[in-house]
């Protein structure tokens, strides 16, 4: 009888190595990043072949569930931090294709290890999803025109595969009351799990745990559901801003000059105009002058509202409302 994907997720990413010791910079050594990822390339080819829609993670509805599933979320995290590495080694080689398959990859095991879960599951996956965004709005620029085409079906597949918050959140409430598990605050500053949840976890494991919950929430609202709706915010963003950024490039491929605004990119280029989630409204766009005819500004003002002019700044800055948020955001901020 075959595993589930998620199972099999879990088992793939038992077997991989921590790669703690490799910092994520660019600067790795080429020598350093191909030996683990030849190491390991069987294991990350399993991996992304249960990475498919049916991926869900298998939530059980008794109180010692969580004790069971935090270690299996942070053994994913090294899941991830394998599919980055790959990625960068990509990078480095200049193998844009495998580029886009990394982000792609690790955009796939977000949706994956959230879809079907609860609230804590989505805030483990967010990680995932804004290190393939990264890897993708690094590489934007090195494209070809299919390899932009590939792109743009893409990013249109993951949006419509991403689970929405609120989905998580509702299933998060109905899971609490059929339990009966208590529904305590989550604290940004020290978050203290409950002991049913810690009782089988090493010192390491818990402390790994809380990084990875700490590390999606820092600088974010303490009302929980505006910090869950800004991460979602942020998610469908950076799906969109890629897609925008790719059929801007496209049409002057094709044209030799950018459209005077975004619905010019309609129908020759895109079937629809993604809308802003933070605003409800277009991106805002601007092709710069005319001498500068290469170029363009494409951002959002970001959750508060406040227009930087497309000031770039990483994403604490952005929810301080102090700069906006663009695909730079992901390549000026330590991911």
């Amino acid at each position: 009888m075959s595993l589930p994907p998620y199972t099999c997720l879990v088992k793939i990413a038992l077997q991989l190595p921590s790669p703690d010791d490799l910092s994520f910079s660019a600067e790795l050594e080429l020598a350093n990043l191909q030996s683990f990822v030849t190491a390991n390339r069987i294991l990350l080819d399993d991996a992304r072949d249960h990475l498919d829609a049916a991926c869900a993670v298998p939530l059980e509805y008794d109180a010692d569930y969580f004790r069971r599933h935090c270690p299996e979320i942070q053994v994913l995290r090294n899941l991830a931090d394998a599919f980055y590495i790959e990625g960068i080694l990509a990078l480095q080689t200049q193998q844009y294709d495998h580029v886009i398959t990394a982000g792609l990859t690790l955009i796939d095991l977000g949706n994956a290890t959230a879809r079907g879960g609860l609230q804590v599951d989505y805030l483990a996956s967010v990680r995932s999803i804004a290190l393939g965004s990264s890897l993708l709005s690094t590489v934007r620029e090195q494209l070809d025109s299919e390899q932009r085409s590939r792109l743009l079906r893409e990013l249109a597949r993951v949006e419509s595969e991403h689970e929405p918050v609120e989905v998580a959140m509702e299933r998060d409430e109905l899971w609490t009351e059929l339990v009966d598990y208590p529904d305590e605050e989550i604290n940004s500053d020290a978050m203290a799990l409950p002991a049913e949840m810690t009782d089988d976890l090493s010192p390491e494991q818990l402390a790994e745990f809380q990084q990875i919950i700490q590390e999606g929430m820092s600088n974010l609202p303490e009302d929980n559901q505006a910090m869950y709706t800004c991460f979602e915010q942020r998610t469908i963003a950076a799906f969109r801003l890629l897609a925008l950024d790719l059929a801007l490039q496209q049409f002057e491929a094709l044209t030799g000059t950018y459209p005077a605004e975004l619905e010019h990119l309609r129908p020759g280029v895109l079937s629809d105009i993604p809308r802003d989630p933070f605003t409800g409204q277009a991106f805002l766009y601007q092709p710069k002058s005319a001498n500068e005819p290469k170029s363009f500004l494409l951002y959002s003002p970001g959750p508060l509202q406040i227009d930087h002019g497309g000031q770039p700044g990483s994403w604490p800055e952005v929810l301080q409302g102090n700069a906006d948020f663009s695909l730079q955001t992901f390549t000026l901020e330590d991911q």
